[in-house]
């Protein structure tokens, strides 16, 4: 009677499989589905799935935009998604005269890429019992101070959140689309024929600055700052900034701003 063959150890198994191409592309898939399923309940969280199809839950991220990796093959440098949260602003309050509070927000973005923001917005989070007058103001590398907000806020002694930009749900840009129309006059003499903020607000002065096909972006350093002024004393103010990219996250967004990796992760 023929003696049984003695059994294979997983080592010897593991070298048979890295010996053909098949079996290297399967180890890898294996590979990738074990960090997938690990990483899964960090990167995308059960409840993260239940907001799939709630708009609301995705307005910080940028719309279309493509997986962060494509930046390391395409020639030109694309923006990034920026979020400024609440609490990241450098804040200054003072009350003057004993009877006028203010309060002013600066917040400073290295913008250096080689394509215009898709968009951005501001969010003005306030507390005050009294109306309280709001300032926003972009200052340019170039030198350059261009009011885009000023407004009365209302105050309701409770705190309020005031959102402007086309990005969020619901939201439109309305002062900053005069702001930008005024700002392209005084440069061109002319008034814009493609009015986009994103654009005029970040490219280099000239005839084409509101031109999406030739403007030139304008690198360098802009400041944020949003200043309130309220007869309410004790008034508290925050702000949120978020700049657009073209690239985000692993697998990139969808028209409505979600995370397609977690889609991709749960089989949303």
């Amino acid at each position: 009677m023929a003696a049984a063959p003695p059994p294979i150890g997983a080592k010897q198994v593991f070298k048979e499989v890295l010996r053909t191409r098949s079996g290297k592309v399967a180890l890898v898939l294996l590979a990738v589905i074990l960090s997938l399923a690990v990483a899964m309940p960090f990167y995308a969280p059960y409840d993260v799935v239940k907001k799939w199809n709630m708009p609301q839950a995705w307005t910080d991220n940028p719309k279309c935009a493509a997986p962060d990796w494509v930046k390391y093959f395409t020639p030109q440098k694309e923006p990034e998604h920026v979020v400024f949260d609440f609490g990241s602003f450098h804040k200054y309050s003072r009350v003057m005269g004993g009877l006028v509070k203010y309060v002013v927000l600066t917040q400073r973005v290295d913008y250096d890429y080689d394509e215009f923001p898709p968009d951005f917005s501001i969010a003005i989070r306030y507390n005050a019992s009294e109306n309280v007058l709001l300032n926003v103001t972009i200052r340019r590398p170039d030198g350059e101070s261009i009011c885009i907000i000023y407004e009365t806020l209302q105050g309701k002694g409770y705190p309020l959140t005031k959102v402007y930009g086309s990005r969020y749900y619901n939201e439109m840009f309305l002062d900053p689309l005069e702001a930008c129309e005024a700002f392209v006059e005084r440069v061109t003499g002319k008034k814009p024929k493609v009015n986009w903020p994103s654009i005029i607000l970040f490219a280099e002065k000239g005839p084409d600055m509101s031109d999406p096909d030739r403007a030139r972006v304008l690198k360098g350093t802009y400041v944020f700052m949003m200043v309130l002024m309220s007869f309410d004393k004790n008034m508290d103010a925050d702000a949120k900034l978020i700049i657009d990219g073209k690239v985000f996250g692993l697998a990139g967004t969808d028209e409505m701003g979600r995370d397609l990796m977690v889609g991709l992760m749960w089989g949303a």
